[in-house]
């Protein structure tokens, strides 16, 4: 047996399953960009629904998989059906922004001091 039978198989996605998802909460705030692996997950399970760019209609899963993607449209192949690219999904759930914080450390010091010491009132670099 060579080690090359050994190897796992590896998968990769495919360029329209890596492509940007721009993720809103339940009140159309973005929170998140997230893959259309990711966000297409997130529409089987109906965490999410599909906002159309064009007319703003929202879509679940059942709905979604019916639409037919136009010729110029980035889509997904099963084995059975293409699916259109989501480009935009909505939390059906979720409503709170999520939480940022900026990281303590020396450099946001210095950032939100201005570069100016904070002893002496000078910036490094001048006399």
């Amino acid at each position: 047996m060579t080690s090359a039978t050994l190897q796992p198989t590896v998968y990769s996605l495919s360029p329209a399953m890596q492509r940007p998802t721009l993720v809103l909460n339940r009140n159309w705030q973005p929170i998140n960009v997230a893959r259309v692996a990711r966000a297409l997950i997130l529409l089987w399970n109906g965490s999410a629904k599909v906002v159309d760019p064009v007319d703003y209609q929202l879509f679940d899963w059942s709905d979604w998989s019916q639409l037919v993607p136009d010729r110029d449209e980035p889509f997904i192949q099963s084995v059975r059906q293409k699916f259109r690219v989501p480009e935009v999904i909505a939390l059906t759930k979720f409503d709170q922004l999520p939480t940022q914080s900026v990281t303590f450390s020396r450099r946001n010091v210095f950032k939100r001091h201005k570069l100016t010491c904070q002893y002496c009132g000078k910036q490094p670099g001048g006399e």
